[in-house]
């Protein structure tokens, strides 16, 4: 006896439901009701694109710290980052706690940069609860102990790629940020001062 296609294409449905709104309408590819794509490649390679190493920091840019309104600015760039940057982290537990991967190698890369996002993660102010709580079901995992020891030693010391910046922008002498004094009346002070002269100068000219 021969069934349905209808109903056999129903039964294939109900199999899986959508991760991210609960469908049970999907396919082996997507969810039919929001798109949802599910073989997409959200991990990526070691150090490869969709890497930490390779996400920019809004705090990386020097010009960062000289744009007018920064401090308005700031408090939605970090969130976003940090968004970033835990997103990220749970593709990386995805892998170390889901997948058997064999090749030792790839997996001691993943645990690295595991230990620089929480890192950063926590410098940048992220609740470090938040992080062990991705992985409160899997205590007995070999890599458990080593992601609790990261998050333990976490924010201790900063990225090298802020901290020499970070050092030489909020060097101060007399509780005076004279770096910061000088970079600004250099590059927003100086030109307007010496627009306003030309602008002078040419206008007496003219008449």
């Amino acid at each position: 006896m021969q069934l349905n296609p209808q109903i056999e294409s129903v039964e294939k449905h109900l199999i899986f439901s959508c991760p991210h709104c609960q469908s049970v309408f999907v396919t082996e590819n997507q969810c039919e009701s929001c798109g949802y794509q599910f073989k997409v490649d959200r991990l990526g390679e070691p150090y490869g694109n969709r890497s930490f190493f390779n996400m920019f920091s809004y705090q990386a840019d020097p010009y960062y710290w000289l744009s007018p309104g920064r401090k308005s600015k700031d408090k939605a760039a970090r969130s976003h980052y940090l968004r970033q940057l835990f997103f990220r982290l749970s593709k990386i537990f995805d892998y170390l706690f889901g997948e058997i991967e064999a090749d030792l190698i790839k997996r001691k890369h993943f645990l690295f940069e595991a230990k620089e996002i929480i890192n950063e993660f926590t410098i940048q102010g992220g609740d470090s609860q938040k992080i062990l709580g991705l992985i409160k079901d899997q205590p007995a995992h070999g890599t458990y102990q080593a992601i609790c020891g990261f998050v333990s030693n976490a924010g201790r010391q900063r990225p090298t790629q802020y901290s020499i910046f970070k050092k030489i922008w909020s060097w101060q002498a007399l509780d005076v940020p004279w770096i910061r004094i000088f970079t600004k009346t250099l590059f927003v002070y100086v030109p307007v001062i010496i627009s306003s002269v030309l602008l002078f100068n040419y206008l007496i000219v003219s008449h």
